[in-house]
């Protein structure tokens, strides 16, 4: 991904991504913001993501000048965006937090980082279904919410949040994996394109 992409994927998808998670955490109590100058911010991240990327390609031994695919680049993104904290506390937010409270605001980067990067993938997923003309591709990769496995256990934390979780102290422990997420998203993508059930257009007038 070069930096004129990651410019449009970082103001098409990063920013509001960054801004809808912030707004959904602040109605839960806990007040969170983007960093100042974003546009200074771009860089770190673009900057944080061509370092990831020379991992990936020296851990494959790939050539410098290889072209990734799509699941490697949003490996890449993902540790970049978990690495640059872009969503922080508000410095005016001085209400008590509780345990719950901290870990919230603490995981929100990986929260951001996953959803940013499946938007990605499937923003890539979507040219190539609008270039070989598969109107079907087109709608399940078009959907603003990817499908993850439901759990069957009923009183367990949802799939979303346990990924989110497994960042988080992947983070914590350094011992995040450019090879380990390349396949998760590989399987995020299959999961989704072969459990999409389209919305019928009855259920969209009612």
């Amino acid at each position: 991904m070069e930096r004129k992409v990651f410019n449009r994927h970082y103001k098409e998808i990063i920013l509001p991504h960054a801004k809808r998670i912030a707004q959904a955490y602040n109605s839960r109590g806990v007040a969170l913001r983007t960093v100042g100058r974003e546009d200074l911010f771009e860089g770190t991240i673009f900057e944080e993501y061509l370092i990831q990327r020379t991992k990936l390609r020296l851990f494959y031994g790939e050539d410098a000048d290889a072209r990734l695919d799509n699941h490697k680049v949003c490996a890449c993104l993902t540790i970049a965006l978990i690495n640059a904290r872009l969503l922080t506390q508000s410095i005016d937010d001085d209400r008590p937090r509780d345990k719950m409270d901290l870990r919230m605001f603490e995981r929100a980067n990986e929260h951001l980082a996953l959803f940013s990067a499946i938007s990605v993938l499937f923003s890539y997923d979507c040219k190539r279904a609008q270039l070989d003309k598969d109107n079907r591709l087109l709608e399940i990769f078009s959907a603003t919410d990817p499908s993850f496995p439901g759990n069957s256990r009923p009183d367990a934390i949802d799939v979303v949040s346990e990924i989110v979780k497994a960042l988080y102290y992947a983070r914590v422990d350094d011992t995040l994996s450019l090879p380990l997420l390349t396949v998760m998203y590989f399987y995020i993508e299959t999961y989704h394109e072969r459990t999409y059930k389209p919305v019928s257009a009855e259920a969209v007038a009612e």
